[in-house]
């Protein structure tokens, strides 16, 4: 599936279907945040207020990635922020050192890196954009990353988010039908997932947004997923929305990532009106 802006004709996910635990590891890192204090200095050639590659190898994380940390946080000692990680979509995926700027073509890297980050959301993010060589990280190979995210960055642990778009959307939905514990909330746009494991996944808020056009990854496959959450028993802590655009094809996560569709014409009727930022939302959401 295409991931760049024009789209490109790019080929399916290999599957449309993507198969509530604790692992330990997970348990012992919260377990630890709660008796030490999180690091209070600027990772190694980190510098905030901007956009940072963070290549493969270069550190603690098993994928390369970009890093934005806001520009208070050289001068805020300890103050934490909420973690925004942004998966992206198979076109930019790569090896995670010369490919790495492949993940600056879409999403909220783009935005940072254009200059309308702060345009978009007034909230001081940390954002992360980690490049997959897959396209599509296992839901174990996010866990282990959000982990050293949590160990290298002064991370509020009741405010981790996750978004993706495309694969980047299967990747949000294969996670929270594995792990429950650590998401405070998820926006995947023009993904799919197992609506089979829907029920296993009813603690995490879910916004999901497509395009009824989309002739790569079908809006059924969103549609699918949000209906099943919101059949299960006992109910979601928080009915699972879904965002459809009309008339829109594959790529529904510009205007999503940029607002610009907020309270747009193009938005169905008869699905969820996209009338709040979702970063917004996204904070309304703790653990």
């Amino acid at each position: 599936m295409g991931e760049t802006r024009p789209a490109r004709n790019e080929p399916r996910p290999e599957a449309k279907h993507r198969s509530l635990v604790w692992g330990g590891g997970l348990l012992l890192l919260l377990l630890l945040a709660g008796c030490s204090s999180p690091p209070s200095q600027l990772p190694e050639e980190s510098e905030a207020g901007r956009q940072t590659p963070r290549p493969l190898d270069s550190g603690d994380a098993d994928m390369g990635y970009y890093e934005y940390l806001p520009a208070s946080y050289a001068t805020s000692g300890r103050r934490t922020y909420p973690l925004l990680v942004f998966f992206h979509g198979i076109g930019e995926r790569g090896n995670g050192t010369t490919d790495l700027p492949l993940v600056l073509r879409n999403g909220p890297p783009r935005l940072i890196e254009s200059g309308g980050w702060l345009d978009a959301t007034k909230v001081p993010f940390i954002v992360v954009s980690p490049q997959s060589a897959s396209g599509s990280p296992s839901a174990d190979e996010v866990q282990a990353f959000l982990e050293t995210l949590l160990a290298t960055y002064r991370v509020d642990p009741a405010r981790v988010y996750l978004t993706g778009l495309s694969a980047g959307g299967y990747t949000t939905w294969r996670y929270l039908e594995k792990y429950q514990g650590l998401v405070a909330a998820a926006v995947p746009i023009a993904g799919g997932g197992n609506p089979k494991l829907a029920c296993g996944m009813t603690e995490v808020p879910v916004w999901a947004f497509h395009g009824d056009a989309d002739d790569v990854v079908v809006v059924d496959q969103s549609v699918a997923m949000v209906d099943a959450m919101n059949a299960c028993s006992p109910a979601p802590t928080e009915r699972a929305k879904l965002t459809v655009y009309t008339g829109i094809g594959h790529d529904s996560w510009s205007r999503t990532y940029d607002l610009s569709g907020m309270h747009s014409s193009a938005v169905s009727a008869e699905r969820d009106p996209y009338s709040v930022s979702i970063y917004d939302w996204l904070l309304a959401h703790t653990r």
